[in-house]
């Protein structure tokens, strides 16, 4: 009983203490605060470390001044967040060519963490370590580049990845154009192996690897993207089973085994354009142009689609709009709407089913692309 309650004294002192702790540290950096606005010469006389975050943009500017580093990089950031370019310009200009290699390198490090790459242009003059800088800037516009810089090799790739044999079904080399695109494609492989679809091992994909210029890609006459590949990297994409790119611009789409997604594209879009690969249909009405070429002649045209006459489509299945041009109908295993319709809906069980059944039956990859 004595032990318990000595144990609870202790932890209420425990308590007190760390309380009267961060009170302390808060009324020294308040009282810190307001004595640095007046004579930021203060600085150099403290023994314990002050939060930049309550200080002035003046009181940064004028300990910036008196060649306090830390000070210096709290304040571009500062302003690069607040988007005060031109204020941020002029300041790096002024302190950023005095900084070592290494803390220039850890600011452009800071800049592409945190998606503020658009703010390179203004670098190439300022800073000592231009030739990282060129780097990344064109990495960010996707222009040729010799080796990536090294705080990215870990998470991009910039030779053509070499087929492995894997554990997967399906082997899929991801590629960007740009700088933003590999960020993209990151995020998506992220969310896609928190939740791969139809199953786990279904699919494995390649590191996002830098288009690097050896490919133009652009828009076909109905908005969707669409590249043309040099023939080495077509030699390399063949290895493997299918390709996503993410695109600078573009409607994203399936051709000849190739995806194509832009910066936009959600987890969800993934999934709907990865179903694509198993011959899945699109479930909103097609283009006139598509409805000559799919609606006109009779059968079971996808997993998910059949075309003909209402008596002639398997039992259970409902009118689909993917034919309304056509001259034929068509129809679908769901009478709701499904994510090949709509691809914000969540994948049922009955489409999952579907996708699994059209991987199981899939015969002999054949190649991704053929030259031109």
């Amino acid at each position: 009983m004595r032990a318990n309650a000595f144990s609870i004294i202790v932890a209420v002192i425990s308590l007190v203490l760390v309380k009267s702790t961060h009170v302390h540290q808060a009324a020294f950096n308040s009282s810190v605060s307001e004595t640095l606005q007046k004579q930021p010469l203060v600085y150099f006389q403290l023994s314990e470390p002050i939060s930049f975050a309550n200080l002035s943009s003046a009181t940064l500017a004028q300990l910036s001044e008196f060649g306090v580093f830390s000070a210096q990089r709290y304040l571009a950031k500062l302003y690069l967040v607040q988007n005060k370019k031109r204020d941020a310009e002029l300041f790096l200009a002024q302190f950023m060519p005095a900084w070592t290699a290494h803390d220039q390198k850890k600011f452009v490090q800071w800049l592409f963490d945190n998606e503020l790459t658009n703010y390179l242009d203004a670098l190439p003059d300022i800073a000592t370590q231009t030739g990282l800088v060129k780097q990344v800037l064109s990495l960010q516009k996707g222009h040729e580049i010799r080796e990536l810089p090294d705080f990215l090799v870990d998470r991009f790739s910039l030779s053509l990845p070499r087929y492995q044999q894997s554990n997967c079904i399906f082997n899929v080399v991801v590629l960007g154009e740009d700088l933003s695109s590999l960020n993209h494609a990151e995020s998506l492989l992220k969310s896609f192996g928190e939740n791969p679809e139809p199953f786990d091992g279904a699919y494995c994909f390649s590191k996002p690897t830098f288009l690097n210029a050896k490919a133009a890609c652009g828009l076909d006459t109905q908005g969707f993207a669409t590249c043309e590949f040099e023939p080495d990297v077509m030699r390399h994409l063949n290895k493997f089973d299918f390709a996503i790119v993410i695109t600078k611009q573009g409607l994203a789409n399936v051709k000849q085994k190739v995806m194509t997604l832009n910066k936009n594209s959600n987890y969800n879009v993934l999934i709907h354009e990865l179903m694509h690969f198993q011959g899945f249909e699109d479930e909103y009405p097609f283009s006139k142009e598509k409805a000559i070429h799919r609606c006109s002649t009779p059968g079971l045209i996808a997993p998910n689609l059949f075309v003909g006459n209402a008596k002639d489509a398997p039992q259970g299945w409902h009118k689909s709009q993917s034919c309304r041009d056509g001259i034929y109908n068509s129809y679908r295993p769901s009478e709701k709407w499904t994510k090949l319709e709509y691809q914000a809906i969540e994948l049922s069980d009955e489409y999952r089913q579907l996708w699994i059944n059209a991987i199981i039956h899939t015969g002999s990859v054949s190649p991704l692309l053929s030259s031109k």
